[in-house]
């Protein structure tokens, strides 16, 4: 494996894990925040604490390049609607059938890749792909469920997913020429205010109520948030997408319940040996779909 291809699996990796170490901040901010509003809240301080990364390393001028017109499209879409779909899915459905869902990214990937033509079948892909299913499936709470039952918010889970595999391919073909952290400012700013005005329009309209904490501890869990669980973690995702390609950077988010248990277990909760033999599954799924590449050039940077 060269450098190039390690780097693009390492940033895939700790991007999945500054994602899934935040699910318990997310948790706790819910107690206070209707969704739709923490989303918001979430994606424009994102977008703020990259375009501070931006400023301080002099890179401001690479917001000129945007061709805004398709950023807002991407980020409307692709982030804005894609996390009102997962979180509304979720909340029709239950954590355990959006789990299950979830780990179909690798193969939704694929298929987006294929009817493009610029990604193609083959046996030690499709097999990372069913070992990574499989792994994601051990590692969240449908392993430990008797009964699966669908509620009917399945099919918006499903719908985020696409959205989110979909934005994930047009950061790395569409939006190829800006920075990952200059992609990722735009689209989570756009992404952000889409869904702000979507807010604000329901509470006008009375569909929602007008949920939200503004306390000083709220507010430095939302910059904590925004921080590392999106802005940080969603550029290191575009650019190992950009390295390694979209279907193989998903491989990864598979590994989400792993690290949401070891932050669970930072603030008390229980180890599980099951996933941690999930998180091994999912690893060695990425290296058997890789299998082929070793020792070639990546996809791109």
């Amino acid at each position: 494996m060269n450098f190039s291809t390690l780097k693009g699996n390492i940033l895939a990796i700790l991007s999945i894990a500054l994602w899934g170490l935040c699910f318990p901040v997310t948790e706790l901010l819910l107690e206070h925040w209707h969704p739709i509003l923490l989303t918001a809240a979430r994606l424009l301080s994102g977008s703020i604490c990259v375009l501070i990364i931006l400023l301080l390393t002099r890179r401001l001028h690479e917001l000129r390049e945007v061709p805004w017109g398709s950023a807002w499209f991407i980020g409307a879409v692709g982030v804005g609607a894609g996390t009102i779909l997962l979180v509304w899915g979720q909340d029709l459905s239950n954590q355990v059938t959006a789990a299950i869902l979830t780990t179909t990214l690798p193969i939704i990937s694929l298929v987006l890749g294929v009817r493009a033509r610029d990604e193609k079948f083959n046996m030690w892909l499709l097999t990372g792909i069913f070992l990574s299913i499989a792994g994601g499936i051990l590692a969240s709470p449908a392993f430990t469920e008797k009964n699966v039952v669908f509620h009917g918010g399945e099919l918006l889970v499903l719908s985020a997913t696409i959205l989110y595999a979909w934005y994930s391919r047009c950061c790395v073909f569409t939006l190829s020429h800006l920075s990952g952290f200059t992609t990722t400012c735009v689209t989570l700013g756009t992404g952000g205010i889409t869904v702000l005005g979507i807010g604000l329009g329901s509470i006008a309209l009375g569909l929602i109520p007008q949920t939200f904490d503004l306390s000083t501890q709220s507010l430095v869990l939302i910059i904590i948030l925004g921080t590392g669980g999106v802005g940080i973690s969603t550029a290191l995702w575009i650019i190992a997408t950009r390295t390694i390609g979209v279907t193989l950077a998903a491989f990864y988010v598979n590994l989400s319940p792993f690290f949401v248990m070891i932050a669970s277990i930072v603030i008390g909760g229980e180890l599980m040996l099951v996933q941690f033999l999930a998180a091994l599954i999912v690893v060695t799924a990425a290296l058997i779909a890789q299998y082929p590449r070793l020792g070639k050039r990546s996809v791109g940077t």
